[in-house]
């Protein structure tokens, strides 16, 4: 199963990329990310599409609500990759494309059900597209976040998907030779937050809600740092600023490798006892995680208060990458 996912990943992956050179679906060099100074071949979400869905060919079982948003945020990605959306129109889709996987999974879920879930989808969605900033990070903590929420929950579905974006992987490490791009942020944003809460189609009690945020934390803390300092700074959430988690730090002089390796610890432990949480709904590791996560929201905090604030180019113009 794992290894179907894998190779498919890594098969997929690596005939996206000659599609992406055959028709020019590059990334060109964006000024707010200083490393990126050469074209770089988008679609790297359909590799990893291409690789689940080649272990779900072999026979594993996938509920219909996570087919449909699964292919659905993955075109609704692509199509951005193409062509620019406009951040209303593209989160009215998001949100669309998040109510129908969940309305499918639980068609008489109550209303508010429906909607905090569809909610909760699009945020992590964005959460993950937001990240997405530095060769190989977005792949790395996915799997990590995949990888736990298959143990917590018990969905083996959760495991093809990481071994699929594993394969990706393989492909976008430093120095990446394809990007993630929109299909592939929002595949693996949709996956980790329908999967995370064990499925749609289960009442979720407030345990299986906190090790869901512990899961996506690392996203979660990118964006919320996200949106109050380019709120500050008079800029909509969704603009194009040098304020990502991952800039900063390679800014301050660590290399892509060890910006990963910086995210990836805190994320270990995060889902660690987020495994723990929705296992046993232990106080203890419910305690433990508030203070994991005040430690880190400081650390943050202490990172962004760093002047000056390395500024790397002009402000994000329609078109590009986040």
């Amino acid at each position: 199963m794992i290894a179907v996912a894998l190779i498919g990943g890594l098969v997929g992956t690596w005939l996206a990329r000659r599609i992406a050179w055959r028709f020019a679906i590059v990334a060109r060099p964006n000024p707010i990310v200083p490393q990126h100074r050469r074209p770089v071949a988008y679609l790297g979400g359909l590799g990893i599409a291409i690789g689940a869905g080649a272990a779900l060919a072999t026979g594993v079982s996938a509920p219909a609500g996570f087919v449909i948003g699964a292919l659905g945020f993955t075109a609704l990605g692509t199509l951005d990759d193409l062509r620019p959306l406009q951040p209303r129109g593209k989160l009215l889709a998001q949100l669309a494309v998040a109510l129908a996987a969940v309305v499918i999974a639980a068609p008489e879920a109550s209303a508010i059900d429906l909607a905090t879930r569809t909610l909760w989808i699009a945020v992590v969605v964005n959460a993950v597209n937001l990240t997405d900033v530095c060769d190989g990070l977005v792949g790395s903590l996915a799997i990590i976040a995949l990888g736990a929420s298959g143990l917590a929950t018990g969905q083996p579905l959760a495991f093809v998907v990481a071994g699929a974006t594993a394969g990706f992987l393989w492909f976008n490490r430093p120095p990446a030779t394809i990007f993630l791009g929109d299909a592939g942020s929002h595949l693996l944003g949709f996956a980790l937050g329908y999967l995370w809460l064990g499925a749609a189609d289960r009442v979720a009690t407030w345990q299986h809600w906190a090790a869901a945020v512990l899961g996506v934390g690392s996203f979660l803390l990118e964006l919320g740092f996200l949106v109050i300092v380019r709120h500050r700074r008079g800029l909509a959430f969704w603009r194009g600023s040098p304020d990502h988690l991952a800039l900063r730090l390679q800014a301050a002089g660590l290399s892509k490798q060890r910006t990963i390796a910086v995210a990836v610890i805190p994320t270990a432990l995060l889902n660690a006892l987020a495994i723990w949480l929705a296992r046993s709904n232990s106080l203890v590791a419910l305690a433990l995680a508030a203070g994991l996560v005040v430690v880190l929201v400081l650390g943050v905090a202490r990172l962004y208060a760093l002047e000056p604030v390395p500024r790397f180019g002009r402000p994000r113009q329609a078109g590009d990458p986040l």
